[in-house]
């Protein structure tokens, strides 16, 4: 995606009402130990369904959960969608990036 900004409008089931923040600290296990991030689990994006301006995603297009609570959209212009029970995904126009207790959330 680049630098671009993403002009692409999306629906999700949930309701969407809490802010997201991307910066990541150092991680710390409760132990003091600082922890390597895992990269997450890729899927290649579904085509979801597209009415107008609108394009909506679900769990077979490659979001871990239809539970979805907070979209951003980054600087560099990928859409990240906190789910219930699923992790954090990224999205770049072609693939989700799930990142989850595994990965270091």
């Amino acid at each position: 995606m680049g630098k671009r900004g993403y002009g692409l409008l999306l629906s999700v089931a949930g309701i969407m009402v809490l802010c997201l923040s991307l910066y990541v600290p150092p991680v710390k296990a409760h132990n003091g130990k600082v922890m390597q991030a895992g990269c997450g689990r890729a899927v290649k994006a579904g085509t979801g369904t597209r009415q107008g301006l609108w394009q909506t995603f679900g769990v077979l297009d490659g979001l871990p959960s239809l539970s979805v609570f907070a979209i951003l959209q980054d600087r560099e212009g990928y859409l990240w969608f906190g789910t219930y029970g699923g992790g954090v995904s990224r999205y770049d126009g072609e693939q989700f990036v799930t990142f989850t207790q595994d990965d270091g959330l």
